[in-house]
């Protein structure tokens, strides 16, 4: 009776708290397109401490997809910076960056690096 009791309350656990870490809760909230939410979930999930390294680049990278989603591309350079750190020689590291450098000049208006401002916005980030 115990062992059924024990499995019911299980069940109801992983019903309402859900059945992934804070990792898994930030890809399904960007998925979805909370990118605010994912950005946190990341945060978390980097901030634990638990995270291999591998994870913590892809951790990185993702929560300056969320924040370029959000257009906070300062944050979002910030974040691909640490990824690369951690990961260097990654393309699409390489790439995140320099979109979001580009979206960053042009969310600035500056005149002086005009030739790389995007004419509209891209969307051009990867999630890893």
């Amino acid at each position: 009776m115990h062992m059924v009791a024990l499995m019911a309350f299980a069940f109801l656990l992983v019903a309402f708290v859900g059945d992934g870490d804070e990792f898994d809760r930030a890809w399904d909230a960007a998925a979805e397109g909370r990118f605010e939410t994912a950005a946190y979930h990341y945060t978390s999930a980097i901030e634990s401490g638990a995270l291999s390294r591998e994870d913590r680049s892809v951790a990185y990278n993702n929560r300056g997809v969320a924040w370029a989603r959000l257009g906070y591309f300062d944050r979002a350079l910030a974040d691909f910076d640490a990824a690369l750190s951690l990961a260097p020689g990654d393309s699409i590291l390489f790439t995140n960056i320099q979109s979001a450098r580009r979206e960053a000049v042009g969310q600035r208006g500056d005149a002086v690096h005009a030739e790389y401002a995007p004419r509209e916005r891209t969307g051009s980030f990867w999630f890893l």
